[in-house]
């Protein structure tokens, strides 16, 4: 979703931009995926990246990566930069110690797995980890690159000493325009038809905040009675307790679980929305949130989502991660449909002038020569 596109970005503005990885096995565990090949296809500019794919890795490769290392030798002094995408990968690890060796600067991206919350889960392991090997990786690095101004924050903290970068996330527009008819949604879910919503699109995911949705949802219920919640994506482990929250609550009627919609009709639900919420315990840099906003949707999100600059743009409203914050807010956003569409029209902008993939790919460009500039 993101590594590819950041790289059809900079090629689109002329920069030669290679991609090393492992091929995705397909079922039989043993051949490449082609479901992939059709979704890079469609992403802008994606022809001129030059991808060097190697064979599923086994588990010998995985830790070894004795075919990666060979290829890295082969490449690497053709490169001026590389940009390492992730930190709990071997093959990452690898690309970082090659580059080290042929005095190529690198760049690591974590990508939100070294914040905190990230370094929560599975603290010890990663701990040893970090001493034993991705601690170089990381540290050894010419610059650091940050999602957001948190995360920013985080890598600052662990103690690294070189350039961090903050650089988002950002969309193609080619991808998303021409937006959908309003009420296009409502021709496929009937039950949608005349109501007003509230749209989560994102992972059905317990780190989501469905539960927190769900309870202010019933509050405002009753007031609110043209208003229902569609929630869309596929399920990751909360549908189930989701499902039996709602029946619970006396809500079942009025929340619509829809599943996953891909492509350009997940865009739907989203311009038909009364607003966008995702309340979420944690997101590096949410690209849902990303496509709402360019869909003009107005956002209601948490602190945790790290995008403040959704405040500052006043595109939106960003709470504390709480019922009644939350509760407040989808009050406000259902009962001043003139300011909500005001602030959608504020959203739009702000992902045009911060949040598109060339302005991303052209910002990624002026810090690679910055730290270019003092390796020479």
């Amino acid at each position: 979703m993101v590594i590819s596109r950041l790289a059809a970005a900079q090629a689109g503005i002329g920069e030669d931009v290679h991609i090393l990885c492992y091929a995705v096995a397909s079922e039989n565990g043993r051949d490449p995926n082609p479901d992939i090949d059709a979704k890079l296809n469609a992403i802008p500019h994606w022809s001129r990246v030059t991808q060097h794919r190697l064979a599923p890795a086994d588990r010998k490769e995985w830790y070894l990566n004795s075919r990666a290392k060979s290829t890295l030798k082969s490449l690497l002094h053709d490169f001026d930069i590389v940009h390492v995408h992730g930190v709990w990968d071997p093959i990452l690890a690898t690309a970082a110690q090659a580059a080290r060796h042929a005095g190529v600067p690198y760049v690591v991206a974590p990508h939100g797995m070294l914040d905190p919350w990230a370094l929560s889960v599975k603290p010890w392991k990663k701990k040893l980890a970090l001493a034993l090997r991705y601690g170089k990786m990381v540290h050894g690095a010419a610059m650091m690159q940050a999602l957001s101004r948190y995360e920013h924050e985080c890598i600052a903290k662990l103690g690294f000493s070189g350039h961090i970068a903050t650089i988002p996330n950002g969309v193609f527009l080619e991808e998303i325009d021409p937006l959908p008819e309003r009420g296009a949604f409502a021709e496929s879910f009937p039950a949608i038809k005349g109501r007003r919503m509230v749209t989560f699109l994102s992972r059905l995911h317990p780190v989501k905040g469905l539960d927190l949705l769900a309870e202010a949802f019933a509050k405002l219920a009753s007031k609110h009675s043209d208003v229902d919640l569609v929630i869309v994506g596929p399920d990751y482990g909360a549908q189930a307790a989701l499902e039996q929250q709602i029946s619970a609550l006396g809500i079942r009627s009025r929340v619509h679980l829809v599943g996953p919609m891909w492509g350009r009709e997940r865009f739907k639900p989203v311009v038909d929305a009364a607003c966008f919420c995702l309340p979420s315990e944690h997101e590096a840099f949410s690209v849902a949130i990303c496509e709402a906003m360019a869909c003009g949707a107005p956002v209601v999100i948490t602190h945790n989502c790290n995008l403040p600059e959704a405040q500052d743009a006043r595109a939106g409203l960003v709470i504390d991660r709480t019922v009644p914050a939350l509760t407040a807010a989808l009050d406000q956003m259902l009962s001043d449909s003139n300011n909500a569409r005001q602030m959608g029209e504020r959203a739009r902008q702000l992902v045009l002038s911060q949040f598109t993939w060339p302005v991303v790919a052209s910002n990624s460009l002026e810090h690679y020569h910055r730290i270019q500039g003092r390796q020479k």
